[in-house]
């Protein structure tokens, strides 16, 4: 009986760690606009190399430079999309968003960034799988309401830099 029970823990633990990490929060388009430091519109293309990121126009801040160090998570590659596409199959809206992006050697985005201490840096939760943020996506001129609402609600600027 002993056996068993101590089994039972041990498979138990094991099967606890080999699951992924509890994903992170999905954040909103009113709470994305609302928490930004800055917001643009952007062009990533998919180089050799590194990725190339054209600021098109800023919704919010700005200007600065971007660069490949905002590919990620928020702002994904084509490595990434590779990724994702054999990781989350379930995710069929955006599959086909990926697999275009991936045909065409690019995307264009609205990037949320945010202040940290090596400057402005994409800032986004798991909403970024969704694509919604996307140009492309089917439901993005809805997202983009939804987000420049959110931008309109922002208190008038604080004239104190805020922290990292």
């Amino acid at each position: 009986m002993r056996l068993t029970i101590w089994s039972a823990t041990v498979t138990a633990c094991l099967t606890l760690t080999a699951m992924p990490a509890w994903p992170g929060e999905q954040l909103t388009p009113l709470m994305l606009a609302r928490q930004a430091d800055a917001a643009a519109v952007v062009e990533v293309r998919f180089r050799a190399g590194a990725p190339e990121i054209l600021v098109e126009r800023w919704l919010l801040g700005g200007p600065v430079q971007a660069d490949a160090t905002w590919i990620g998570v928020c702002l994904p590659g084509a490595a990434l999309l590779r990724d994702w596409r054999g990781r989350y199959p379930g995710f069929r809206q955006s599959q086909r968003l990926w697999r275009q992006a991936l045909a065409d050697k690019g995307y264009r985005s609205v990037i949320v960034l945010r202040q940290r201490s090596e400057g402005l840096r994409p800032w986004c939760e798991t909403e970024s799988l969704l694509g919604e943020h996307w140009l492309s996506h089917p439901q993005h001129e809805d997202w983009q309401v939804r987000f420049d609402a959110g931008l309109a609600q922002r208190p008038a600027a604080d004239p104190t830099p805020r922290r990292p």
